[in-house]
């Protein structure tokens, strides 16, 4: 067994000499020409194996050795070859060490992988070191196996120290529940994991830094561990957490503005847009599934092509677009929005990017359109109110000539014999003036001027003495319905402007209709309150209103000549079948009475016209307006100062009344009747003056004499007359009023009547 085994071995006695070796150790050294037993090992070895040098020292070592019985072994090296001598004492019967059993090894093998193992290490450690961040290797407890001297710094703590402690107790409180999680996964489930994390410097979670951590398992040996390399990102998460709240900001401020941001992504058809945004679109979150597509499907049929066309133009063109649609909201709402965009380079995609605003301006449209509606209601009121201007004027000057007319054709009738053949002509004039005076009248109603006398109706019952009237007029083809619900109402209206308002719609609805229909009469009670009605509703003023809806199954009106229908002379009527005077006669009353009129109509359906009339509140007894009027006591004397500016109505009232035997003061202007008052010395018994002169008006006039003459009663004559000669003045308790054009008896019995009653 010494010989066949095939490491070197040989046997040596206390002073070296050899004794035995076996082929391993003869093969090894170099051929002396010797047997080996006898040589000495120290000499044989010297200049073979070992250095000169060490020989010495070698032997020193065996001879301590041979004294101590201790084992010793020695690693030596020439030229490139490592050896280790293991030398056992071999020892006798008694005890004696006698002989040395020395082995040897080729251990330059072990000796390379030994050195390459620390040459590893040291490039591990080293491209450790070199990362620009710490990487700890932990082993399965937890626990750091291996660390760089990044890692070190950021501990704060020694090797040793590092080795001892807890890995995990530098990361935030906040955040260490996430990392264990983090880590027992990674070696449950064999995954990469990242998590970004604050690590406390030095334990110190006042100086704690952002870090993102990438971690993976590995199998070292048969025994697994965690490889983690953290990088510090702390300045970029300030910068993000900066971002963040600039984005917060600008969130913020266009969330307050009503704005939102969107980014469109042409070749992704995907977007990024503020929360704002999809609030104007009527989603309380963002929504995940947003695109272009879905955009376009909320905007309204009419305006879609137009979005599309701008959106391919824009596109096509890469220029800055702005535009105005309607969208249908996720609720249903259809809204205005305002949108606006333009294009810009983005370097990751390496295309643009279309991105803009977006806007809520339906309350904006709103004000425009209701701006719009009011400048039109403006000018359709200047228009009207410039046309009443005109047509009360023309109606002035008309009954000033009918008055004359009417006055000579009396006068002449009376003086002509029964059985001259003038009498029927003069009777023409009459009628004819009368005719006319009639049309006038209707002027004067529409330009509020009409001379009236208000009274307390209630409405069911002054519209319930029209109904055979009424019933006459639409003839019998026609079917009528009249459905009284006021509950009693009264209104405070002169009666026979009821009559007006009523007869004109009547008529206008029996014309409306071709051959059989319907007409309804309704009335109700109404309160309006603020707000109730859209802002087109002529209705406006909250309060009790006493409603009246005339309703008729006829051809309904044209829409564009729905705006024009309350104008003076404007008609559609065939040419000598209407005077375009209805409905600005009922609009005038109205006007005057602080009332409203609208209309709802569509061609081929018939129309509707709804009246509101004031409701009034009173305890008084209700008047009717065809009650018999007081008879009047005839007087034919008394001095009379008459004041008109027309010489032709002058001249006939003067004759009459002289022929009755007053006495006349005539005067042509309020100047002249002034003075011929202050010339006349005795009584003046009655005033009659007409109302517009030039210069000073009647009631100027009348107020002077009254302030020189207290008592004087005022009669006034007037084509139409202002509701300011209406104002709750003493004077006018002894005043009365004669619309023009009057006949002479007419005249007569007022005069004789206020003189009656001095």
């Amino acid at each position: 067994m010494f010989r066949e085994f095939p490491e070197p071995v040989c046997l040596i006695d206390p002073e070296g000499t050899i004794l035995d070796a076996n082929k391993a150790f003869k093969s090894r050294l170099p051929e002396t020409g010797a047997e080996i037993p006898g040589c000495n090992i120290y000499e044989l070895l010297s200049a073979t194996l070992q250095s000169p040098e060490s020989a010495a020292m070698r032997k020193a070592m065996v001879q301590k050795a041979l004294r101590t019985g201790g084992h010793l072994s020695f690693d030596n090296e020439k030229d490139g070859i490592h050896w280790r001598y293991i030398i056992h004492p071999v020892g006798s019967a008694e005890n004696r060490i006698t002989r040395l059993l020395v082995i040897v090894h080729d251990i330059t093998k072990s000796k390379e992988e030994e050195f390459q193992s620390r040459k590893d290490k040291l490039v591990f450690k080293a491209l450790m070191d070199a990362t620009p961040g710490s990487v700890i290797i932990l082993n399965a407890e937890g626990r750091i196996s291996g660390i760089n001297r990044y890692a070190m710094e950021v501990f704060g703590k020694s090797e040793p120290e590092l080795y001892a402690c807890d890995p995990f107790e530098i990361v935030h409180p906040e955040d260490r529940p996430v990392v264990l999680e983090k880590f027992r996964a990674i070696l449950e489930k064999n995954i990469e994991e990242t998590v970004e994390a604050k690590i406390c410097v030095h334990g110190n979670p006042e100086q704690a830094r952002w870090f993102i951590i990438y971690a993976r398992k590995t199998v070292i040996d048969g025994e697994p561990f965690v490889v983690t390399v953290g990088l510090d990102i702390d300045e970029r998460k300030q910068m993000e957490q900066e971002l963040k709240r600039s984005r917060d900001r600008l969130d913020f401020t266009l969330e307050k503005s009503h704005l939102g941001w969107w980014e469109f992504n042409p070749v992704t058809n995907s977007t990024r847009r503020t929360l704002e945004h999809d609030r104007i679109f009527g989603y309380d979150a963002l929504l995940p599934e947003w695109n272009f597509n879905l955009f376009l499907d909320h905007i309204i049929d009419e305006d879609r092509a137009m979005v599309k066309n701008l959106s391919h133009q824009a596109l096509e063109k890469q220029k800055d677009f702005t535009f105005e649609c309607r969208i249908r909201r996720n609720d249903g709402k259809i809204r205005w929005i305002w949108v606006a965009g333009g294009f810009q380079f983005d370097a990751r995609t390496n295309h643009s990017l279309m991105s803009g605003l977006v806007r809520d301006i339906s309350e904006r449209k709103q004000q425009a359109e209701r701006q719009e509606e009011l400048q039109l209601e403006l000018q359709q009121a200047q228009k009207m109110e410039a046309i009443g201007q005109l047509a009360g004027g023309i109606a002035h000057d008309f009954n000033n000539a009918l008055t004359a007319i009417l006055g000579n054709a009396e006068l002449l009738a009376k003086k002509a014999p029964p059985s001259s053949r003038f009498i029927e002509h003069i009777d023409d004039i009459r009628k004819s003036a009368l005719r006319s005076a009639s049309m006038t009248r209707q002027l004067l109603a529409f330009a509020r001027k009409e001379i009236v006398t208000p009274k307390v109706c209630q409405i069911d019952q002054e519209i319930e003495h029209l109904l055979p009237m009424i019933e006459s007029l639409i003839g019998s083809h026609i079917r009528f319905l009249w459905r009284p619900a006021s509950g009693g109402r009264c209104v405070l209206i002169d009666p026979s402007q009821i009559d007006q308002i009523l007869i004109n719609l009547c008529v206008n609805a029996r014309d409306a209709i071709v051959s059989n229909g319907t007409i309804t009469i309704e009335t109700t009670s109404v309160v309006i309150r603020g707000g109730e009605f859209s802002s087109a509703h002529p209705c406006q003023i909250p309060g009790e209103y006493v409603r009246i809806a005339i309703c008729d199954t006829g051809c309904g009106i044209d829409t564009r000549a729905l705006p024009h229908i309350y104008e003076p002379f404007f008609t559609t009527k065939e040419p000598g079948k209407g005077t375009g005077l209805g409905l600005s006669t009922v609009y005038g009353i109205l006007k005057q009475n602080k009332g409203w009129i609208d209309c709802v109509t569509e061609p081929g359906e018939g129309a509707t016209f709804i009246v509101y009339l004031p409701a009034f509140r009173s305890n008084g007894a209700v008047s009717r307006h065809d009650e018999p009027a007081e008879s009047a006591t005839n007087i034919s004397n008394g001095t009379i100062l008459l004041v008109e500016d027309s010489s032709d109505i002058l001249s006939i009232l003067q004759g009459l009344l002289e022929e009755k035997g007053f006495r006349i003061l005539a005067a042509m202007n309020a100047a002249t009747a002034l003075e011929t008052a202050d010339l006349h010395p005795g009584a003046i018994d009655l005033l009659v003056t007409d109302i517009m002169m030039p210069e000073m008006n009647g009631i100027e006039l009348s107020e002077k004499l009254e302030a020189t003459r207290p008592g004087l009663k005022t009669l006034f004559m007037s084509a139409y007359a202002q509701e300011t000669f209406y104002q709750p003045k003493n004077l006018y308790k002894k005043a009365s009023f004669i619309q023009k054009p009057f006949n002479i008896n007419s005249f007569l019995a007022m005069v004789s009547k206020m003189l009656a009653s001095s």
